[in-house]
């Protein structure tokens, strides 16, 4: 009898802790989908401004033929698209990624660092509009750019359009949780986490010619030349119980 009272207690209390496993994972993938909901919309509204503003009538002259009357037309869209999508800056780029126009008036000086290198800029002169998730030392928080080509009438590449936003206010709802989280980017990076020790880690081994990926490192970057760029990132939970 005791025998059968142990084995009842014991098939009770798994058949009891199975049913707390799946509320805890059913909690999980809602906050999940709560999560990557959010961070959709966020880099959504970025893409289509980026899209707005590299059409607009006012950006093409401004590539063209650049007299300061073009110049101010440019301006008053780029800083119209900034407030309309939420975003920190903008840029409007010449095909070497040299700055025809930015929000911050100091980076469009003769001297300035141009954006030949980056890959968003690679991308979107090649015809391909590119979202890029990168980290923001002075704002100790991940950023999100979106490139977009501006065409010519003939459809020819004359620049590239760019409206960069921060996701801190992103990543101080994502601490809120109790629930350990992790958005990790395409190559396993942790960027943004409520677990303050494993910013930046490794969320699975990494291949020898791969980032690395020390702690602390602020050199956490990814891009995606989809549409649905928040698709290419990853936002995982421990599991654990909050």
């Amino acid at each position: 009898v005791m025998g059968g009272i142990l084995v009842s207690g014991w098939v009770l209390t798994e058949y009891l802790g199975g049913i707390y496993r799946e509320n805890v994972q059913r909690e999980a993938h809602s906050d999940i989908d709560m999560l990557t909901s959010r961070l959709a919309g966020d880099t959504a509204t970025i893409e289509a401004m980026a899209q707005s503003l590299a059409g607009s009538p006012s950006i093409l002259p401004l590539l063209t033929r650049g007299g300061p009357q073009d110049r101010e037309l440019a301006r008053q869209v780029l800083e119209q698209d900034i407030e309309a999508a939420g975003a920190e800056r903008g840029y409007i780029l010449d095909r070497t990624g040299g700055v025809a126009l930015a929000s911050n008036r100091r980076e469009g000086l003769p001297g300035a660092a141009d954006f030949g290198a980056s890959p968003y800029f690679r991308a979107a002169v090649g015809g391909r509009p590119t979202g890029y998730f990168s980290y923001d030392p002075a704002d100790k928080a991940c950023e999100y750019s979106q490139s977009y080509p501006v065409q010519d009438a003939g459809g020819r590449i004359v620049g590239v359009a760019v409206l960069t936003k921060s996701l801190a206010s992103f990543d101080e709802d994502l601490r809120e949780f109790d629930r350990p989280y992790f958005l990790v980017d395409p190559h396993g990076v942790v960027a943004m986490t409520n677990q303050p020790d494993s910013l930046y880690r490794a969320f699975w081994p990494q291949p020898s010619d791969g980032p690395s990926a020390a702690a602390g490192s602020p050199a956490v970057t990814a891009a995606s030349t989809r549409p649905s760029t928040a698709a290419a990132w990853i936002i995982r939970s421990s599991g654990k119980a909050g």
